[in-house]
């Protein structure tokens, strides 16, 4: 006879659960002891090298009188300071702080390269020995200062339109540019593919339709079981009525605006006071409606109202999207909204927990993009 219970016990230790387990925990005690090894070579450099400690002082006196700028007979203090100050944060817009000489980090790595201009951080990229671009062509695109047919007039002036696609500024971003320069192209990008941000109801809409099944789902569902607002992603249907804002100006939807007003007082009155509230419109004449009326019911305080592009790299435990389209809007405005889709991907996935839709849902389902595929998907749900 086999012994088919001591068997069973010994590959139970051979479990994919298990060894799943084991392979995380090892990589979790790599990653401390890497981290804990750079932290202590980092403060026997600070009790150490007191010349490094002494520059840091200097240059940070040197910057304040120079009006955040580092002057150029600083730039030797710099590198001294750079030997335990190794990391600097900045945005494209205030590097002045460091110095305009080559190879002067390792590294320099550019986050949210979709919204960066090539142009803006070439000053950033001469920095560097080596470049890492993190980004994702599905987020909202970097606005460029100039129409496309100007730089191509350009272009063509100089004699340098062959560059345009790799180069150019108008339709290009620094993520484009460093995709195109890959040897492979696209077959060497590292898709960061883990998403721990949202509810799985919530970016598994982004996950079907945007990022076509690519994501893995690492957010708990479970873990929202304890919030004080049900988590997921919940509908509310509006029959209202589109119409220009002030001035004849971008679009606005009142009956819906309305809708969110009185979602956000039920759950400012309810079990939801604690969590972080925002409200997403794709429209500044809906957003400038929102905050005139929670302001109005003293609620606009405790709510960040904005339109997708200033809320991206942002993100709430619930998000309330109004996408104005209904009866009255033009077919190119509600376009707009859904093309290209990036615009209500970013909107939804500011969503950490909760997600309400509030619009006229009958009306959505008849557009032909994004915004009627998160109609169904809502039905679905």
């Amino acid at each position: 006879d086999w012994p088919t219970e001591e068997l069973g016990q010994q590959f139970a230790s051979y479990s994919p659960e298990k060894i799943r387990s084991d392979i995380e925990r090892v990589q979790a005690e790599l990653e401390s002891g890497s981290f804990e090894d750079a932290k202590e070579n980092w403060l026997e450099r600070l009790r150490t090298d007191e010349e490094a400690v002494r520059a840091v002082n200097d240059l940070d006196n040197a910057i304040k009188r120079n009006r955040g700028a580092v002057p150029q007979e600083s730039y030797s203090t710099f590198r001294s300071a750079l030997r335990v100050a190794q990391v600097w944060i900045t945005t494209a817009q205030a590097a002045q702080a460091i110095p305009l000489e080559p190879e002067l980090f390792d590294i320099v790595v550019i986050d949210e390269a979709s919204q960066c201009t090539l142009t803006n951080l070439l000053p950033l990229m001469f920095r560097g020995r080596t470049l890492a671009v993190i980004g994702d062509e599905h987020q909202l695109p970097a606005i460029p200062t100039i129409r496309a047919n100007e730089e191509a007039a350009l272009a063509k002036k100089h004699n340098v339109e062959e560059h345009l696609q790799l180069l150019g500024h108008a339709e290009n971003d620094v993520y484009k540019t460093a995709v195109e320069s890959l040897p492979r192209r696209r077959a060497d990008v590292v898709m960061l593919a883990e998403h721990f941000r949202s509810h799985p109801q919530i970016i598994g809409f982004s996950n079907r339709h945007i990022y076509l099944q690519q994501l893995k789902l690492k957010k708990n569902p479970d873990q929202g079981s304890a919030k004080p607002v049900a988590s997921g992603i919940y509908r509310e249907h509006v029959l209202g009525q589109a119409g220009r804002g002030p001035d004849d100006r971008s679009w606005q939807n009142r009956a819906e605006a309305a809708a969110v007003v009185e979602k956000i007082r039920e759950l400012r009155q309810g079990n939801g006071r604690s969590m972080s509230l925002g409200v997403v419109t794709p429209f500044a004449a809906q957003k400038d409606l929102l905050r005139n009326l929670l302001q109005k019911e003293g609620l606009v305080s405790d709510v960040l109202i904005d339109t997708a592009y200033g809320f991206q790299g942002d993100e709430k435990d619930v998000i309330l999207f109004s996408p104005v389209v209904a009866k009255g809007i033009t077919s190119g405005a509600s376009r707009w909204v859904e093309s290209p889709p990036n615009l209500i991907n970013v909107a939804l996935t500011r969503a950490r927990e909760a997600l309400y839709v509030i619009c006229d849902f009958d009306y959505c389902k008849q557009q032909d993009g994004i915004l009627r595929k998160l109609a169904v998907y809502c039905d679905e749900i």
